[in-house]
């Protein structure tokens, strides 16, 4: 009774029995998981920012003034042509177009095997294109082309797309000056999955007018084109052009004519360098500290 009536009165007297170590396992755990999340956000802020070095530093190495083909290995690529039926009112050009072999190349039975090699300056690539259809062949010419200006030769030949060079940036001319096609320039690098896998992807898109006279017949074109490259080899992967003509008859009828064609690669030996690897690579870096931590707080919370 006496140490009922003192511990009611004079509390402060009476030791109270204290769970210290469950105290102390508490403490101890909290400060725990305060470092473990400060670990795991350090390494994720560390591999983030890896990941962005890496990346401003692969794309830093192209320069306007040192332009280089990507590859040093012959390759050997297969393109697929593919044209759509041309529309428009115009029949007389329809036809002509249907005959003409800059187009019929692009026809949707065209296989393009282009075999490329560096040649010892470093900027120029000798490639020989072999047009077939379906099995047969049905012409073979060896080009020359410099990735810095874009000569080619012979320059018989309109489509220069095939290489650009190495690491082009955003903004950057395709081809330099003296080119006519120094106003061509890059819109935007970008992921895409042309490959079966990622690759950063160099992608140009152009659009202008040309006006032209035959036979006292003017035409007004307007022309555009969407060309993407593997970023770091400057090798094609995709083409398209659309193509629109008009003009006016002896009666002042307007005729015009829609042509749509594309050039896409469907293999490349050696493979063409690609973007995934590198992507695999940071996504996993960036991965362990997420899960860490995820795993982490399921854990201790």
């Amino acid at each position: 009774m006496y140490h009922d009536y003192a511990r009611s009165c004079c509390p402060h007297q009476i030791p109270q029995k204290k769970d210290s170590s469950k105290n102390h396992k508490s403490h101890v755990r909290d400060r725990y998981k305060r470092s473990k999340m400060k670990v795991a956000s350090i390494l994720f802020l560390f591999w983030a920012s890896l990941l962005s070095l890496m990346v401003c530093t692969g794309q830093s190495f192209g320069s306007t003034s040192d332009r280089r083909p990507g590859f040093s290995l012959d390759h050997s690529l297969k393109y697929k042509g593919a044209n759509y039926p041309m529309s428009g009112n115009d029949t007389a050009l329809i036809s002509d177009l249907e005959n003409d072999v800059d187009y019929t190349w692009f026809g949707n039975q065209t296989i393009l095997n282009v075999t490329a090699h560096v040649l010892g300056d470093n900027k120029t690539i000798q490639y020989e294109r072999a047009v077939y259809n379906a099995t047969t062949i049905q012409n073979s010419t060896t080009f020359l082309v410099n990735v810095e200006n874009g000569s080619i030769s012979p320059n018989t030949d309109y489509f220069i797309w095939f290489f650009v060079a190495s690491n082009l940036q955003l903004g950057d001319p395709v081809f330099l000056p003296p080119s006519s096609y120094s106003g061509y320039k890059i819109n935007e690098t970008i992921l895409t999955d042309y490959s079966g896998s990622f690759d950063l992807t160099n992608h140009l898109n152009h659009m202008d007018n040309s006006t032209s006279s035959v036979s006292g017949v003017d035409y007004v074109t307007i022309n555009t084109i969407d060309v993407y490259w593997d970023k770091t080899s400057g090798i094609l992967l995709l083409f398209k052009g659309s193509f629109n003509t008009s003009r006016t008859d002896s009666l002042n009828n307007l005729l015009v004519t829609h042509v749509t064609v594309e050039i896409r690669l469907t293999s490349a030996s050696p493979a063409i360098p690609e973007f995934h690897s590198f992507l695999t690579l940071t996504t996993f870096m960036i991965a362990i500290p997420l899960v860490v931590i995820v795993c982490r707080r399921r854990r201790l919370l």
